[in-house]
């Protein structure tokens, strides 16, 4: 386990963090790291949590997150990740609570989200998707909470929450 937030931690994560194959957890929320999240991170295979909020992460989410198939927890918010999410992250099977919020991320919600069959929190709420609401998100039955405000999403809302075991909380 490895809590570094809220300290004055600068510059970028090295992609020697790879090395720490037995990590269980990482939270370096709250300092001022920048650029990307090297490819690294996905061969930390034993990781459950990892929070990385509050810094300024640019780019895109690296596809190797898809390694992290022990991964419950993750979040990303308050950064200025770009771009889509990969589709990769459903592979992230085990995860619980996935928190994107306040970044700049466009385009569509992937669909493969709809694979988390954990998710019991989703947010993706103040940035940029847009088209339509995956209708598979019914398929999302352990769901309680979803944000997606202040995003450009349009069409019907095809969610149905009578499919869901837990209702759903609004944020």
């Amino acid at each position: 386990m490895a809590d570094l937030s809220y300290n004055d931690l600068y510059g970028q994560i090295p992609f020697s963090i790879g090395k720490l194959s037995h990590l269980t957890s990482l939270n370096l929320s709250r300092n001022h790291l920048f650029d990307q999240i090297p490819s690294s991170i996905g061969n930390l295979t034993h990781l459950t949590f990892l929070e990385l909020y509050g810094n300024q992460f640019s780019g895109q989410i690296p596809p190797s997150i898809e390694n992290l198939s022990h991964l419950t927890s993750l979040t990303l918010t308050d950064n200025q990740f770009l771009g889509q999410i990969p589709s990769s992250i459903g592979n992230c099977s085990y995860l619980t609570s996935l928190y994107l919020s306040d970044n700049q991320f466009w385009g569509q919600i992937p669909s493969s989200i709809t694979k988390l069959s954990h998710l019991e929190t989703l947010d993706l709420s103040n940035n940029n998707f847009d088209g339509e609401i995956p209708s598979s998100f019914g398929c999302l039955k352990q769901l309680t909470d979803l944000d997606l405000e202040l995003n450009n999403l349009s069409g019907n809302f095809l969610i149905a929450p009578q499919n869901l075991t837990n209702p759903l909380n609004p944020s």
